[in-house]
């Protein structure tokens, strides 16, 4: 999945030749959906997004459309409303838990108060809609300065999934920010980490964090910036 300017597209690419064979469009409403994201579950891809058709006065909304597993588009071609409170939802990142997409956003609700927080909901498997309790976000971490940049994987054999982010609140001038995680139960939604739990903390500029299932345990990978022009991958095994 792609976003272009103003547009979300997917392609399919067959498995045995390794070739594209279609560009589908996912929608195509004005303005711009941009930081696509996509999962697969159970015969349907879903596709999540940050879009722009509402961003004055009420700012950044996330919103998303399904496929089945032939790339055929089974939602409305403007896509479908997710989350669309006042303030900015932005940079979507989503998993499957084993019965429900599990979506991960910065929310911008506090932040003239503290800087960005993160959130998260269950969304149906079928129709992409937060469950009820989910319908205004729960609350991932909502500390000091930005907590930014949020992926998720979910592990349903472990019956946890894992949100990990880049976090400011030990910010300085040459370090904005670290890699921190919390882990959440599946079965009752549930954060165990409150607080969050640190990947990566020191004194280097930590972003752009990735995040996997792998076996029981997660593994994250990040950035790490020696300075501006200069920097390294590095990544962690969870065990949750």
């Amino acid at each position: 999945v792609e976003s272009r300017w103003g547009r979300s597209r997917a392609v399919k690419v067959e498995e045995k030749r390794r070739e594209t064979r279609e560009d589908v469009g996912v929608c195509g409403s004005k303005d711009a959906q941009v930081r696509s994201r996509v999962a697969y579950a159970n015969g349907l891809f879903q596709v999540v997004w940050q879009d722009s058709r509402n961003l004055y006065p009420k700012g950044f909304d996330l919103y998303g459309a399904q496929l089945d597993s032939t790339g055929q588009l089974k939602t409305s071609t403007e896509g479908e409303a997710i989350i669309t409170r006042s303030g900015n939802q932005s940079v979507p990142d989503l998993a499957f838990d084993g019965t429900h997409w599990v979506l991960v956003w910065q929310d911008d609700r506090n932040k003239d108060a503290k800087g960005s927080d993160l959130y998260m909901a269950r969304l149906g498997h079928s129709q992409a809609k937060p469950k009820g309790s989910d319908a205004e976000g729960v609350v991932v971490y909502s500390g000091a300065e930005d907590q930014r940049n949020p992926a998720v994987a979910c592990n349903p054999k472990a019956g946890k999934c894992l949100v990990v982010w880049t976090d400011a609140r030990h910010k300085t001038k040459l370090d904005p920010g670290d890699i921190f995680a919390a882990r959440v139960d599946v079965s009752t939604f549930k954060v165990l980490d409150p607080k969050g739990v640190p990947l990566a903390k020191s004194s280097k500029w930590h972003d752009f964090v990735a995040v996997t299932a792998q076996g029981s345990a997660f593994v994250a990978a990040w950035s790490t910036y020696i300075q501006i022009d200069q920097g390294m991958v590095e990544a962690a095994l969870v065990v949750p």
